[in-house]
């Protein structure tokens, strides 16, 4: 896969770095984003990258960049939800009449995948739910979920009353138990033409796509935090002229940098190698992770509370690490494949 961008495409990611900062400004961002945020991601074709990629009419690549700038925004978890995997399994859709309304409903209505805390690579289905302050909540969403009744797997969407929606913490932006009403809606079927392979490469994307988000998100907290420095003045001098600050802060970037690289060279090696997968993963995180605690650190007391929007960042990378597992599991299963000599 090459992962030089021409000129069109170097183009394409300028501008729509520029729509996301006019369409989702961070300043003022909290729990809920105005419902125009949706609007402007489908007016420009960005609720669809996930079906572009599986038609083979954009690469990953590019979308994985896409979602790094979207992070930069608070554009994490709804953003792999709505542009990526439920577009991308839209595709899936056996039946060509159900695939096309499916599609037309969700350019017209974000969705939130459900997902579950196993152990799996990405977990895409069952109990628990990410949200976040990209579109809004969950009853301004539409809510998806698949299951696998036999050897095939079927996505299914949430018709009836509005779910409950509980945080897993009271400071949480976006882990949540979800809960519906079985005797107040139905489940809508849209069997798929989809294996345990198809969808375990989609997990796979969605997984790095995600990952992107994360880095993005940390890289927009990071020049936060590097721009308080420079201007917070203690005894005399900018606090960002302390040596301690000066190598904390370069230990993030470079973390950062590391950690995107090897994004890229997952995407490059083919998302379903699981090693190379595993590899960003933990290093994304770490590195999100890292940004969190020092734009809290560097921030001083102030970096905690909700009079700057440092907090957001904080508590949508503390969030985003729980996808696919907690941290710790991820690194040790890399670990487990290394000492098993998997790679």
């Amino acid at each position: 896969m090459n992962l030089e961008y021409d000129d069109d495409e170097s183009d394409l990611l300028g501008q729509v770095g520029d729509l996301l900062e006019r369409i989702a400004p961070v300043p003022g961002s909290g729990r809920e984003a105005p419902p125009a945020v949706w609007a402007g991601l489908v007016d420009a074709g960005l609720s669809e990258l996930g079906a572009a990629v599986h038609q083979h009419e954009l690469p990953l690549s590019i979308v994985v960049d896409l979602s790094r700038r979207a992070g930069r925004q608070l554009l994490v978890e709804q953003f792999v939800s709505s542009a990526y995997a439920l577009p991308a399994l839209s595709v899936a859709v056996a039946d060509e009449d159900a695939r096309c309304a499916l599609a037309a409903r969700l350019r017209a209505r974000p969705g939130v995948l459900l997902t579950d805390a196993s152990p799996r690579t990405v977990p895409v289905v069952r109990d628990t739910v990410t949200t976040g302050p990209c579109f809004g909540d969950v009853p301004r969403s539409d809510l998806y979920r698949i299951v696998q009744p036999g050897d095939r797997f079927v996505l299914q969407r949430w018709d009836g009353a509005p779910p409950v929606v509980r945080p897993l913490a009271e400071l949480s932006l976006s882990i949540a138990t979800v809960t519906v009403d079985p005797t107040r809606g139905q489940w809508v079927d849209y069997p798929l033409c989809a294996d345990e392979a198809t969808v375990a490469r989609l997990e796979a994307e969605v997984l790095l796509v995600h990952s992107a988000a994360m880095v993005g998100c940390a890289e927009r907290l990071l020049e936060i935090t590097v721009d308080h420095v420079r201007c917070r003045v203690q005894f005399g001098v900018p606090i960002g002229s302390f040596q301690a600050v000066k190598h904390g802060l370069a230990d993030v970037y470079t973390a950062l940098v590391v950690a995107w690289n090897a994004i890229l060279s997952a995407v490059a090696e083919a998302p379903e190698k699981e090693i190379a997968l595993l590899v960003a993963r933990v290093l994304a995180v770490d590195a999100a992770l890292s940004a969190a605690r020092a734009g809290a650190q560097f921030h001083g007391g102030i970096g905690y509370t909700a009079e700057l929007n440092v907090h957001l960042f904080l508590k949508t990378i503390l969030d985003g690490a729980q996808r696919g597992g907690a941290p710790d599991s991820t690194a040790i299963e890399l670990g487990r494949r290394f000492a098993a000599s998997a790679c």
